[in-house]
């Protein structure tokens, strides 16, 4: 499946990245991986609580949310 990872706050959606995954895990590893390299640039470092990771599927139906701030601490 094909899933579609986006960084928003209350007022910007960028759409950072489309991946072919096989799983539901797939996404949410992928998700946090995106999440907790974001963490560590600006601005998503200034106020991590603001942004979240967003995955969507192929019809824009949300799959997850992964708020940044949920990252801290996370290696991978």
């Amino acid at each position: 499946m094909r899933y579609h990872f986006h960084i928003v706050d209350n007022e910007v959606l960028l759409n950072i990245e489309i991946a072919e995954l096989d799983t539901y895990e797939d996404a949410l590893d992928r998700g946090t991986a995106l999440a907790t390299y974001l963490l560590q640039q600006e601005p998503y470092s200034e106020n991590p609580n603001a942004w979240e990771i967003r995955v969507t599927d192929d019809e824009g139906e949300e799959i997850l949310s992964i708020p940044l701030s949920d990252v801290r601490g996370v290696s991978h």
